[in-house]
Parts: C-alpha cells; structure tokens; sequence
C-alpha cells in the first residue's frame, strides 16, 4: 500500500530542488550584472583614452608643422648659417 505521505514528501523535495535552483539562478544573474557593469565601465574607460590619444597625436603633427614652419621662417629670415656658409648647403 502507498503511503500518502510519500507523495507529499516526493513533492516537497522537488520543490526544495527548484528554489534552490532559482536561488542559483538569481546569484547567477547578480554575478552577470556585476560583470556587465565592470565591462561596461571598462569600455567607457577604453574609448576615453582611445580619445586621448587621439588628441594627442592630433596635437603632436601641430607640433611638428609649426616646428617645421618656425624653421622655414627662421631659414628665410637668415638665410646664411654662423659661419657665412648658406644654410642651404648644410
């Protein structure tokens, strides 16, 4: 003969089983959207300096072209170097 209580028991423990799993999946989701924000962050922080150098290779060839245009200048300026030698035949 069945024992009704078995029933009850069988069900209990099947639904022990399934809260522990949702459990499980919840700190799985948690840990998912912790992750997700670190990424994101990080990302955030990857495109921020991708700009900054950017910037600042932006400024490094506005450098070398007033660099190269001040010694243009200073060439036409005076043309000859200190030891009277053409600066176009150093």
């Amino acid at each position: 003969m069945l024992n009704p209580n078995s029933n009850l028991e069988l069900i209990s423990e099947q639904l022990k089983q399934m809260i522990s799993m949702v459990d499980y999946m919840k700190a799985e989701q948690i840990k998912n959207i912790v992750r997700d924000n670190y990424l994101t962050d990080h990302e955030r922080r990857i495109t921020a300096n991708e700009e900054s150098i950017d910037y600042l290779l932006s400024k490094d060839k506005e450098r070398e072209y007033y660099k190269d245009r001040n010694e243009e200048l200073e060439f036409r300026q005076n043309p000859y170097s200190q030891d009277g030698d053409a600066n176009c035949n150093s």
